[in-house]
């Protein structure tokens, strides 16, 4: 405005290039916003390998997968990495070009300047004025550059969550719409049902009449009980659970829940009771004690229709009986939905049919089915000849102490946190810096993120189990400290690394120049600079404070996210999701409270350090990843010490071996074990749940070293024997096998990642963990993607890969922990058959 009154043509002639200037802010923009979404899909792409590897850690350990993982999550972080200079390199273009213009205006401006000076009779006092009025508004235009930049990660970043918030489910579990029907009797009918993943034809399911799809979701949902083969556990108390179950639950109807599933004895037992903190997934307690926890989740819900999808798979003889008896008692008055392949716990069902190929073939009660001599008998004759003639045959661990066995095929592949996205845009205040300046010290901070995401991701990789057991170490945490603390440390380097040493230069020739012209005035102003040093030091510090509190919040919401996400038809078919959503939200509350408070204090004392916030935020985070990377494990996977013998006949012995878990020091697993398997010999373990069977397993694959005693291996104590040797001579199977998002082939060559396993080997095992026909029968045979964690194959599907994944390394000890659990009827006996000629323990 002032120019304009002071001398208007000047003023036009330097405003000339405005339009140049939008316009290359608009291209810059779109470029930035295009880059961004780049950049956010190949950080997104790491996480998923990160929190792949991070959740499935211990079937890696088993493997001696972790060079290949860190190699995985290493290839992603380089596509980003990439993107991430590509984006450097148009933003730095961007900000030359706009300054040249900028810069060019001046020029224009001088020479019009002295023009109207000796044409118009401007004064040289009017030109200035003129010039440094447009001087002030084109600087403040400058100035904006960073923000356009912000704008364009913003709008990247942006457009991935907005499609989240647009898309429209199919089946809308918050939705209000549908009929809410007063009163439920329970009468399910399917009719003419025909479904593939994950198409929905047309087709009806009816409750009580009524097509299910005219129902609402939510309430039809809540009238439901659901206990699968694999229940999903929450990481909070045994009590809390429970409560998921239904929200008003008093802690009696609890106790009678746990009461009528068989889990009241073992809970009592516990130091802490119902307050026993289960773990991630429950991974603090057995298969068993999961599945009676989850069966009294069901319970405490009183609903009026219950789904039993192998809901005794991980009990023993005697929980199951009595757990078993509770659900015949249960069940009366209820409409009762049993999946099963034990046939002893659907004989007394009203109804039984047998499904073929997706058609039922024969149905009717036990009684007729057994005269009619179909599929129901020839499975249930199966079966008894089996319990008659093999008991002795039950070749492995029955497995109770870890993760469950996995329900039928699950085709909706879980979209997981990918918490290890990028943040965006932080370090973009690059306004003064040229091309060269710009390009090299942003070049070296997107190196120096890359580096650190893999030196942490490595650093995980390293750590024993035990670190994993720890509430503070969650998948959710994890993945989201790879997010957020890489990505901090570089808001402290990088780019504006390079401006601070720009200033610093800028500072030291203003000040020289200074001197020469006034040494007196230079003195006068200088005097101020120790009170904005100690006020910038003391804003440093009131953020680093609120940093490390950020940090911890927001571990707790990945952490929340991760686990909801994950257990999404967990959270779904509880009807939970309300919930999860009020829990991630308490959580981020204190997060922005604390930015909205320091960043208008930090207005307030001005932008004398405008650095602060981030070099606090990268203090923090800094600090934790060089505490990871100098955290040393007790069994260091990487470690090459320790003996490795010529030769290995697979002895094994345990000589009073006593244990409990690290994170649970008052409860005793395993108190002076004494056994011992030679070479060539067979060893069943059988007890109830909890009892400590799976804890052998842990201590010969060296999860953890037990407390006192030895573990032997031909006569070598485990902890002499280097870790990465022994491991390699064990192949495991367990109740709940990890298959990894990659295809069939791939996973059962993840049995031996020391070597390329070629093809032919890879069938072989197929065919002795009878997969092969199937694999065969898909369109894309081997290549086929199994899906994230193995969701698009049914959990005898999955299990049968994890049994060709362990025989293809041809180990000399073989770890069968409930390795048969998920497998119909013919699966098992010819899995048995072919196992025997292995050792197994």
């Amino acid at each position: 405005m002032v120019g304009f009154i002071k001398g208007w043509k000047l003023a036009l002639v330097i405003l000339a290039v405005s339009p140049v200037l939008g316009i290359s802010a608009a291209i810059w923009s779109k470029l930035l916003t295009s880059f961004t979404k780049q950049e956010q899909n190949a950080y997104a792409k790491a996480g998923a390998v990160a929190e792949e590897a991070l959740s499935g850690f211990r079937t890696v350990v088993a493997f001696g997968g972790q060079k290949k993982e860190v190699a995985r999550y290493q290839e992603k972080l380089i596509e980003a990495e990439k993107v991430g200079i590509k984006k450097l390199i148009s933003s730095n273009v961007a900000v030359a070009f706009t300054f040249l213009i900028i810069y060019a205006s001046y020029a224009l401006a001088f020479w019009y300047g002295s023009t109207l000076i000796l044409t118009e009779n401007y004064t040289i006092g009017k030109v200035l004025t003129v010039f440094f009025s447009v001087l002030i508004g084109a600087f403040s235009i400058g100035q904006t550059s960073p923000n356009i930049e912000a704008l364009g990660n913003a709008r990247g970043a942006a457009y991935v969550i907005f499609n989240i918030l647009d898309q429209e489910p199919l089946i809308d579990s918050f939705s209000e719409n549908g009929h809410k029907p007063d009163q439920v009797k329970g009468d399910v009918e399917f009719i003419n049902v025909r479904f593939k993943y994950p198409s929905r034809p047309d087709v009806e399911i009816m409750l009580d009449g009524q097509d299910i799809r005219s129902l609402n979701v939510r309430h039809l949902r809540e009238m439901i009980g659901v206990v699968s083969q694999e229940p999903v556990l929450f990481a909070t108390t045994i009590a809390e659970n429970i409560r998921y179950g239904r929200q008003n639950v008093s802690m009696t109807e609890i106790e009678e829940a746990t009461k009528e599933a068989n889990a009241y004895g073992f809970i009592m037992k516990l130091p802490d009771k119902f307050e026993t903190l289960v773990g991630e997934r429950g991974t603090q307690l057995s298969g068993g004690q999961k599945q009676r926890i989850a069966i009294a989740r069901a319970l405490v819900r009183n609903p009026k229709i219950l789904l039993l999808d192998e809901a005794t798979s991980a009990l023993d003889a005697e929980s199951e009986a009595t757990v078993q008896a509770a659900l015949d008692k249960v069940r009366k008055g209820r409409t009762t939905i049993v999946v099963a392949h034990r046939l002893s716990t659907v004989q007394n069902a009203d109804i039984i049919a047998g499904l073929q190929d997706g058609v039922i073939s024969e149905m009717g009660t036990h009684e007729e089915l057994m005269k009619a001599k179909g599929i129901y008998h020839a499975l249930v004759t199966a079966q008894t000849f089996r319990h008659e003639d093999n008991e002795t045959d039950k070749l492995a661990i029955e497995r109770n102490e870890a993760e469950p066995k996995t329900v039928a095929a699950k085709p909706l592949r879980r979209q997981s946190t990918r918490a290890s996205m990028k943040k965006p845009g932080t370090a973009t205040e690059n306004k003064d810096a040229d091309v060269p300046q710009g390009f090299t010290f942003g070049k070296s901070g997107e190196i120096l993120t890359m580096r650190l995401r893999y030196s942490a991701f490595k650093a995980m990789m390293r750590q024993d189990v035990s670190w994993f057991d720890d509430s503070k170490n969650s998948t959710g945490a994890l993945t989201t400290r790879l997010a957020t603390d890489a990505s901090q440390v570089k808001g402290a380097t990088g780019i504006r690394l390079g401006l601070i040493s720009q200033n610093v230069a800028n500072l030291g020739c203003s000040v020289i120049i200074s001197f020469v012209y006034g040494w007196q005035l230079t003195l006068l102003i200088l005097a101020i600079v120790p009170i904005l040093a100690l006020a910038g030091l003391i804003q440093m510090r009131m953020f680093t404070g609120h940093a490390n509190k950020d940090k911890l919040e927001l571990e707790k919401a990945g952490k929340i996210a991760a686990e909801a996400v994950e257990n999404i038809r967990t959270v779904v078919a509880l009807t939970r999701e309300r919930k999860f959503e009020e829990m991630y939200e308490e959580n981020m509350k204190i997060p922005s409270s604390v930015f909205s408070a320091i960043v208008f204090g930090a207005m307030a004392l001005g932008q004398t350090s405008s650095f602060a916030p981030d070099y606090a935020k990268a203090k923090v985070s800094a600090a934790h990843i060089r505490m990871l990377l100098d955290q040393t494990p007790s069994i260091d996977s990487y470690s090459e010490s320790g003996h490795v013998p010529a030769s290995f006949e697979g002895i094994v012995k345990f000589e009073d071996v006593g244990f409990n878990y690290p994170t649970r020091p008052d409860v005793i697993v395993l108190q002076g074990l004494t056994l011992s398997v030679g070479k060539g010999q067979t060893l069943a373990l059988v007890g109830n749940s909890g009892c400590g069977k799976s804890t052998t397993v842990q201590l010969l694959e060296r999860y953890y070293d037990p407390l006192h005693g030895r573990v032997l291996l031909d006569e070598h104590d485990v902890k002499d024997l280097n870790v990465q040797w022994a491991r390699a001579q064990m192949g495991i199977v367990s109740q709940e096998p990890v298959l990894f998002d990659c295809s069939i082939a791939e996973n059962i060559a993840y049995g031996d990642n020391s070597r390329v396993v070629s093809q032919e080997e890879i069938e072989v095992a197929a065919k002795a963990a009878n997969i092969h026909a199937f694999i065969e029968t898909l369109p894309q045979k081997y290549s086929t993607c199994v899906g994230d964690k193995g969701t698009q194959l049914s959990g005898g599907q999955k299990q049968r890969v994890a049994i060709a994944r362990a025989l293809v390394r041809n180990p000399k000890i073989l770890l069968l922990d409930e390795a048969t659990s998920a497998l119909d009827t013919e699966s098992e006996m010819v899995r048995l058959h072919l196992l025997v000629e292995y050792k197994v323990f």
